[in-house]
């Protein structure tokens, strides 16, 4: 392995100031409003909450407070569209175009982009 190639010397890059940062230890009382510890996972229930509202654009009716997570077998086949329980179209799903192990999609499922796969 090589050494990496810097493009700027260091003493010309710019500096920012330190900021110092307490070390706390984590308990029920210091990560009270940012979240629990838990020591039993799997008997742990989980609170299901809508993302808050933040600035002036208000949270869509719906999503968000589903929560929780779906699994199984889902086929798609060639320029069709995989709606999840709530008829919304996924943004990522695992779509068989022909190929033995499928293709993970990051885009719209519109008949232009699988074509383009």
């Amino acid at each position: 392995m090589s050494n990496p190639e810097y493009i700027f010397a260091a003493s010309s890059k710019p500096s920012l100031p330190w900021h110092e940062v307490p070390l706390i230890r984590a308990t029920d009382e210091t990560v009270k409003g940012y979240g629990q510890l838990v020591d039993d996972p799997e008997g742990f229930e989980i609170e299901i909450a809508r993302w808050p509202q933040q600035g002036w654009r208000p949270i869509d009716q719906g999503p968000g407070d589903e929560g929780g997570w779906v699994e199984g077998i889902f086929p798609v086949q060639d320029n069709q569209r995989f709606l999840d329980r709530q008829g919304a179209v996924h943004a990522r799903v695992s779509a068989d175009i022909g190929q033995e192990f499928g293709v993970y999609l990051s885009c719209p499922l519109d008949e232009p982009k699988i074509k383009d796969l």
